[in-house]
């Protein structure tokens, strides 16, 4: 198997780090090879008991094969690539519109002491968004942080690196999102409530101004179903015949 490019094997260097018994690794252009995965591990030298975790994406591949000629014990897979899952590209269209409802603070609140501009801290909660799931196991989560840049968010995703994050942090932010999607949908009931209730009472009142306009006693509200009403407010003129 050739060897790529020295520049090639610093790039993958920078983009996997160890920290104890744990490999963390992402990948160049979104999916995996073996050829990756066996780099990595070349690179860090890790120990038998190493656990590996690969953030996969567009296509990703099972490297379990070669990561246990290599004495891998563990693998955890994380699928990134939501637009290839219906279910959860559906959940992200309505995590996208609660996250709409956050402010500034609240999102700042939710990072750490240096966290990154609003923008960049946006972003940040949509991918984490997207692994914070009711059904999913966030054991994981206890110790995670993620942090990316600015740009095209599928970038994004593939270019964020993992720092330490107290758990309570993770469950603030999905309860938060949790909350401001029930406010919203209180919000467009009460709304909506409101939009009938003013319809009904400007038909009746219409209705009522009409009858009192036919018998000479009008409201001095210009009803539109009677034009002498309208020629209160321009005396210039002859009153409409009717």
């Amino acid at each position: 198997m050739a060897e790529p490019p020295n520049d090639w094997n610093a790039q993958l260097a920078v983009r996997s780090r160890i920290s104890g018994d744990l490999l963390e690794v992402l990948p160049m252009k979104g999916s995996w090879t073996a050829h990756e995965v066996t780099l990595a591990l070349r690179l860090h030298r890790p120990a038998p008991h190493l656990t590996l975790r690969l953030f996969v994406g567009n296509e990703p591949m099972d490297p379990r094969r070669t990561l246990e000629q290599l004495g891998v014990t563990e693998v955890q897979f994380i699928q990134v690539d939501y637009l290839a899952d219906q279910h959860l590209n559906e959940q992200w269209r309505r995590m996208e519109e609660d996250l709409q409802h956050l402010t500034p603070e609240v999102l700042y609140d939710l990072g750490q002491e240096r966290s990154p501009p609003h923008e960049d801290l946006y972003l940040v909660l949509r991918a984490v968004a997207l692994l914070v799931q009711p059904d999913s196991d966030l054991s994981w989560l206890s110790m995670r942080r993620m942090l990316c840049h600015r740009g095209n968010f599928r970038e994004t995703l593939r270019s964020f690196c993992i720092d330490d994050v107290p758990f309570e942090v993770l469950l603030k932010f999905r309860d938060t999102v949790a909350k401001a999607h029930f406010d919203r949908d209180r919000l467009r009931m009460r709304n909506l409530k409101a939009g009938w209730l003013s319809s009904w009472v400007l038909v009746m009142y219409q209705f009522v101004a009409a009858k009192l306009d036919f018998y000479g006693m009008g409201l001095g509200y210009p009803s539109l179903m009677n034009p002498r009403v309208f020629w209160r407010f321009n005396k210039s003129s002859e009153p409409p015949a009717i």
